[in-house]
């Protein structure tokens, strides 16, 4: 029952040109066993979602590849329902479990490079044929109740960068002492010569740009604690004084840029002492509800208005904090990653009880 951070990458050009984050969100392709009938909007639910898929689900779209001078392409498949394999110029480059959470997958190929166009496509498992050990499996009990069918749910971004990437940041304040440290978890392109450390640099600015915390350090391959103090800084978020500030994570070696990511963050602390809760060291009372976001998506009504961020926050997170609400839990499943942006910024926490549901 707790969530720190909400995490949003934001689209900038890095360095020497050589990082770039791309939406691929929009029209593609899609239909069973490869075949290709229909073109749809990507994130959305594209099939009945009262039925699993008879077979695996397609999606194939044609991309140009930004220029610059980046080695390498990283996909990020924010949801994709079940089991997602990739595919590059019609060779499977990736494969992963899952699709409830965010998976990532390395593109080869020899077009991948700055520039060229290559062919992706993405290829669903049926729920039928997934494992029951999966991290995405829906239980028997639910298959009633929720969105059983394939999917892309969630945003498709495209990430390309160097011989290194950061797979992701994960901040954990202490508000006693008044220090944040922020984990970050660089990941090396698998079979690729490079040197395995840099000098990194993290700054914080608040919402009109100004920079106010700039610290450099050492970064390697693998997990790297950076330790923040704040005191004095920066100001902790809560449902009543939601602030937040934009972090950017450089990486360098020498004076070449390899990596940078930047993402909303909010200081919190929650925890539990006893049977008591406590944000930022101080007892704190819950008020919300449970929204099922996979469940709605069973309805057409669910299937239209889900993927509206508007909808989202003016009809129901921004009239539960009108009516008193302090915290939304997301039910059966996660809810695409910008509404937690909309919960950040309104003053909402959000608990997510998907890894501890029917003990998957």
């Amino acid at each position: 029952m707790r969530r720190i951070f909400s995490i949003l990458l934001v689209v900038l050009a890095v360095g020497l040109q050589a990082q770039e984050l791309v939406s691929l969100n929009g029209q593609w392709l899609m239909g069973e066993c490869r075949n290709y009938t229909q073109t749809v909007a990507v994130p959305g639910i594209h099939t009945d979602p009262t039925r699993m898929n008879a077979d695996t689900l397609w999606y194939k779209r044609t991309v140009t590849l930004p220029r610059g001078k980046w080695t390498h392409a990283t996909l990020e498949l924010k949801g994709a329902r079940f089991a997602p394999a990739v595919f590059v110029d019609g060779v499977e480059v990736s494969r992963s479990g899952g699709g409830m959470a965010p998976t990532f997958h390395l593109l080869k190929g020899r077009h991948v490079k700055p520039g060229k166009t290559v062919t992706i496509e993405i290829a669903l498992t049926s729920l039928k044929q997934l494992p029951k050990t999966d991290a995405s499996y829906i239980a028997v009990s639910d298959h009633w109740r929720s969105n059983i069918s394939s999917s892309l749910w969630d945003d498709v971004l495209l990430h390309v960068h160097g011989d290194v990437r950061i797979e992701k940041v994960v901040p954990a304040a202490d508000t006693e002492k008044k220090v944040l440290e922020v984990g970050v978890f660089v990941d090396a392109v698998k079979g690729e010569k490079k040197e395995s450390r840099g000098q990194s640099v993290i700054s914080i600015a608040d919402h009109v740009g100004r920079t106010l915390y700039t610290k450099e350090g050492i970064w390697a391959v693998g997990k790297n604690t950076f330790s923040i103090d704040y005191k004095d800084i920066l100001e902790e978020w809560t449902p009543e004084t939601p602030r937040l500030y934009l972090m950017t994570i450089t990486l360098k070696q020498g004076k070449k840029v390899v990596e940078r990511v930047s993402r909303k963050l909010g200081i919190k602390q929650f925890e539990m002492r006893g049977k008591q809760f406590y944000l930022n060291g101080r007892p704190y009372k819950l008020r919300g509800g449970s929204f099922t976001w996979h469940r709605w998506m069973r309805s057409p009504e669910g299937v239209q208005l889900g993927h509206d961020g508007a909808w989202f926050r003016d009809q129901l997170a921004q009239r539960m904090k009108s009516y008193g609400a302090n915290e939304i839990n997301f039910h059966l499943g996660l809810a695409p990653t910008s509404y937690l942006d909309v919960c950040d910024s309104l003053g909402l926490l959000v608990r997510y009880e998907w890894s501890f549901f029917h003990g998957v």
